[in-house]
């Protein structure tokens, strides 16, 4: 199993909610990406957070920016369940 589908698999919705409670609105807009996703990487990265989501994630994702990974099947899944590995 690769590392996409391994955070596929690890993502559930009622976790992402749970997360999202402590993730307040950031003001910060990302074209191409879905706002609650936005909100939670600023939330862990601060404002660096959106350079974040433009680089490539060699480890996860192959290289990959989150704004690829997002235009993939179950993309935002494994997007989110990589958010929430992040260290706060």
């Amino acid at each position: 199993m690769d590392s996409f589908e391994f955070y596929v698999k690890e993502y559930r919705n009622d976790k992402w909610n749970f997360y999202m409670k402590n993730v307040k609105p950031s003001g910060v807009k990302v074209k191409g990406v879905p706002q609650d996703i936005v909100d939670a990487v600023v939330h862990v990265l601060g404002r660096g957070g959106v350079a974040w989501l433009q680089k490539p994630l060699t480890n996860q994702f192959d290289g990959k920016t989150a704004k690829e990974v997002l235009q993939m099947r179950n993309g935002e899944k494994a997007l989110k369940a990589l958010i929430m590995r992040l260290p706060c």
